[in-house]
């Protein structure tokens, strides 16, 4: 009977840090990556308007310099996050990181296009990512 009663108490225990969400510590480490990423896409994403009145020539290698030093220096950060979070976190930064590089690598192609679109284009895949984090943030109580 003690033995039940010591396992049904472990068993809730470990339920309850389960639903608990991630500890202090990786909530601190995907704040920090989000800012990261945002702080890197706003970067590129200005470099690209500006590159809108560059000449031809010009226009694609500096976003695009941007963008791959920005996805290179991101390239281990969700791994991290990832297994700092729980299951359906992970799953979600997951996403937030397959969203965040192809917007980044969406940003050069967007300069050869005209300024309003290229503005659209880049509006939308910044309130996707918002949208995608907020998702993180409600599951893992940031």
């Amino acid at each position: 009977m003690k033995l039940a009663i010591r396992n049904s108490r472990l068993f809730l225990l470990l339920a309850v840090l389960a639903a608990a969400g991630p500890s202090a510590h990786a909530q601190s480490d995907l704040r920090q990556w989000r800012e990261s990423t945002k702080k890197a896409y706003n970067e590129c994403s200005y470099s690209m308007s500006a590159a809108l009145s560059l000449e031809e020539a010009s226009r694609y290698a500096r976003t695009k310099a941007c963008v791959e030093t920005a996805i290179a220096n991101e390239s281990s950060s969700p791994k991290a996050v990832s297994a700092a979070a729980q299951p359906p976190t992970a799953a979600l930064v997951r996403d937030y990181h397959a969203a965040w590089t192809a917007a980044m690598q969406a940003l050069p192609r967007l300069q050869y296009g005209d300024r309003v679109n290229a503005e659209r284009a880049d509006q939308a895949a910044s309130i996707k990512l918002d949208e995608l984090w907020a998702r993180i943030a409600a599951e893992a109580n940031l």
